[in-house]
């Protein structure tokens, strides 16, 4: 779903990190942290199905449309 939404957003980007201004959608359980067993992530502070944003220089606007659309759409 995480991804549909970003795929269809103005603003936001689906990826774990790329030195950009851009905003960032990641899912570390299935990203940066998918080596660690899914029984394990609390152990490490984990939500299975937390997501991460970093927001990035967009017209804040903007970063509001894609967010209410997104939402909308999960």
């Amino acid at each position: 779903m995480m991804n549909f939404a970003a795929k269809n957003a103005y603003t936001i980007t689906l990826a774990v990190s790329l030195g950009h201004t851009r905003t960032l959608l990641e899912h570390p359980a299935s990203m940066t942290h998918s080596m660690i067993p899914p029984e394990k992530l609390t152990d490490f502070g984990i939500d299975p199905g937390g997501i991460r944003m970093a927001v990035g220089l967009e017209n804040i606007d903007d970063l509001l449309m894609d967010l209410d659309k997104c939402l909308g759409i999960i």
